[in-house]
């Protein structure tokens, strides 16, 4: 029974994540349909900015990851360090939204991957991994990918929608009213997560406050 049980969950949570992202790619070309693309990217650079600002971390330089980057993440406005951006629909988002820009392509190397697919043992100073944990397929092998990553002394941001009550988690969990994000926590959850993988959490900065969610972003420090 047990065996019948595990394998269905797995079963479902790759169906889910499947779905999630097909919908991901459909919410952003419906998002971006009626919007002036300069006026967007402009608007995105200075929410990372302004984002950014508030996690109080030391010079971002170095080599940096930006996981499950989407098509317009933090690489944007990290200037001064050798960034590496991932994410599963890359691919998808250069062909159907024309993103990331050219601009970008430059000076930053884009991987078509999952963080459950990419793994450079202690090579990162910095990792962040923003509005995107919470959508992968396999959350175990993805925090411990970006835990193997990042090197002694590195910094890890996450940022996520955290669960404020048990009873909603529950029914998020096995119902779809947030089918975008195949993962449901609450901030003690994704805390104990980190630190198994040797993420020591630092800080944990209440980037906006919601009835069902709060939006935290986590600073944290390998061990």
């Amino acid at each position: 029974m047990r065996l019948i049980w595990s394998i269905f969950r797995t079963t479902f949570g790759v169906m889910r994540w499947k779905i999630a992202q097909r919908l991901e790619l459909r919410w952003w070309k419906r998002y971006l349909r009626n919007r002036n693309l300069e006026e967007y990217l402009s608007w995105k650079k200075a929410y990372w900015q302004d984002l950014v600002a508030q996690l109080n971390l030391p010079k971002i330089e170095g080599r940096t990851l930006d996981a499950g980057c989407g098509p317009a993440g933090v690489f944007m406005i990290l200037n001064e360090a050798d960034v590496t951006a991932i994410d599963p629909l890359l691919e998808k988002y250069e062909n159907d939204l024309n993103l990331p820009s050219e601009e970008y392509k430059e000076r930053i190397t884009f991987k078509p991957l999952g963080i459950e697919d990419y793994f450079m043992i202690e090579h990162f100073d910095f990792i962040f991994c923003l509005n995107a944990i919470n959508h992968v397929k396999d959350m175990s092998k993805a925090l411990h990918n970006l835990g193997e990553s990042l090197k002694p002394g590195g910094r890890m941001i996450v940022s996520i929608d955290c669960h404020n009550f048990k009873l909603f988690k529950g029914l998020f969990k096995i119902l779809p009213f947030d089918i975008l994000h195949p993962h449901q926590f609450d901030l003690d959850e994704y805390q104990s997560q980190l630190m198994n993988e040797g993420i020591k959490v630092e800080r944990s900065i209440l980037i906006k406050n919601g009835f069902i969610f709060n939006y935290y972003a986590l600073v944290g420090r390998r061990i």
